[in-house]
């Protein structure tokens, strides 16, 4: 696989709030072909009314991908 340069990189970086289906790693890189774009870290899980229990991330990304 052909890395390809990095897209234009976000400033200020983009911090989101995600809910994954599954339980996520305690931290976990955002990823695109070849190329690391940012992170995401665990946040704590979040039970709601229905008793379903939501697992959520904090991702920071720093770059786009090209």
């Amino acid at each position: 696989m052909k890395r390809q340069p990095l897209g234009a990189l976000r400033w200020p970086w983009r911090v989101v709030t995600v809910t994954p289906a599954h339980r996520p790693r305690l931290i976990a890189l955002n990823r695109y072909p070849g190329q690391i774009i940012g992170f995401a870290i665990r946040l704590p899980d979040e039970e709601t009314l229905g008793g379903q229990i939501r697992h959520k991330q904090l991702s920071i990304l720093w770059g786009r991908a090209s």
